[in-house]
């Protein structure tokens, strides 16, 4: 159990310091879309981050075994987004998003 508030403040630390490593020329020309992204290595970690949450989030809901507990984790998902939002993390706010929207997430009938 991992309580949402602290979670969403550590995923906003985590972000921040990401976002502010940034440097102007990685965002120029797609830049981070050459060179497998080794010429924006800052952004590079942000969409593995914003991934990275995505996918633990869609683990955690599809490795749980009754859809009551499936539920359980998709309602504590459900609270981190929005705690998300309160602090203005749009980026991992929208990880959640993607998990909750993911395939392997919405067919699962029972437990929505």
């Amino acid at each position: 159990d991992v309580d949402g508030e602290e979670l969403a403040r550590q995923l906003s630390l985590r972000d921040l310091e990401n976002l502010c490593n940034v440097k102007d020329a990685e965002l120029f020309h797609l830049r981070w879309m050459k060179n497998e992204g080794k010429l924006s290595p800052h952004i590079t970690a942000l969409v593995a981050d914003f991934n990275a949450l995505a996918m633990w989030i869609v683990s955690c809901i599809v490795t749980e075994k009754s859809s009551r507990a499936r539920a359980e984790v998709i309602e504590a998902a459900i609270n981190l987004f929005y705690e998300l939002l309160a602090l203005n993390n749009l980026h991992s706010a929208q990880a959640v998003f993607c998990a909750l929207s993911h395939s392997a997430v919405t067919r699962l009938k029972a437990t929505w």
